[in-house]
């Protein structure tokens, strides 16, 4: 799009609406001409015809999302830490290890944008339970529900 003057102003980028955001990022990042670039260049990639309000925390969020760069991007050279001492844990719930995985990008149809992970050390059992948002109540109300099945 080229900057164009209608009325006497001057028009460089076009505002885009909600609905259509993830089509212009997807654009921007996925598409042959773009071939996955970094946020940064994804960003300036969108903000050279689009513009939007949070326009670069979505990009990144899109980027960080986006599963063939988590899949083939090399991630920086990782400082091994040392090994330690681990229990043998062998009684079920003993010890669990939980984290969450999002945002993700798009959000589903029920509008879950993340999802709480539980694996149980002794059983290697997993559990996952995608959630609209990590506030504190919804993630407790989670791990109620994983712990008090009847």
């Amino acid at each position: 799009m080229s900057p164009k003057v209608e009325n006497g102003k001057l028009f460089r980028q076009l505002v885009v609406p909600e609905v259509y955001r993830s089509d212009v990022m997807k654009l921007a990042h996925e598409s042959l001409m773009a071939g996955h670039m970094a946020t940064r260049r994804t960003v300036y990639r969108v903000l050279s015809e689009f513009y939007w309000p949070g326009v670069e925390s979505d990009v990144k969020r899109y980027c960080q999302s986006c599963d063939i760069c988590q899949r083939t991007v090399p991630k920086g050279k990782q400082v091994r830490a040392p090994l330690g001492k681990t229990p043998i844990i062998d009684v079920p719930f003993r010890r669990v290890a939980v984290d969450i995985v999002g945002p993700l990008v798009p959000v589903t149809d029920k509008g879950n944008r993340y999802i709480l992970t539980l694996v149980d050390y002794a059983t290697r059992y997993p559990e996952g339970v995608a959630l609209p948002s990590i506030e504190t109540e919804r993630v407790a109300e989670a791990l109620i529900d994983i712990f008090c099945r009847g």
